[in-house]
């Protein structure tokens, strides 16, 4: 073989080399395209969760307060009882007194 159809053969090779390259950089792209996408998805699962969880901590929040008002109605209502006991006490005190 001369060397002009070596030359002419190397260069054949090289042009389908060059000439692949950009497929194989489109074969990149469509991978970084899909990842983008799966990591879009990823992003607004986390996006909904996050909102999720947001809603499960205001419930709890509002059961906080709705627990907090209990525990006051519940401590009022004890206040009551312990004033009512104590005028019954008086009450039957006083009673006593007179009695003897």
């Amino acid at each position: 073989m001369d060397c002009p159809k070596l030359i002419a053969v190397i260069d054949f090779v090289y042009a389908i080399v060059i000439s692949a390259y950009p497929f194989v950089i489109s074969v990149y792209a469509v991978i970084d395209f899909v990842y983008a996408f799966v990591i879009s998805a990823y992003a607004i699962i986390d996006f909904v969760y996050a909102i999720v969880i947001s809603a499960y901590a205001f419930v709890i929040f509002v059961y906080a307060i709705i627990d907090f008002a209990y525990a006051f109605v519940i401590s009022a209502y004890a206040f009551v009882i312990s004033a009512m006991t104590f005028a019954v006490y008086t009450y039957a005190k006083i009673i006593n007194r007179h009695q003897k």
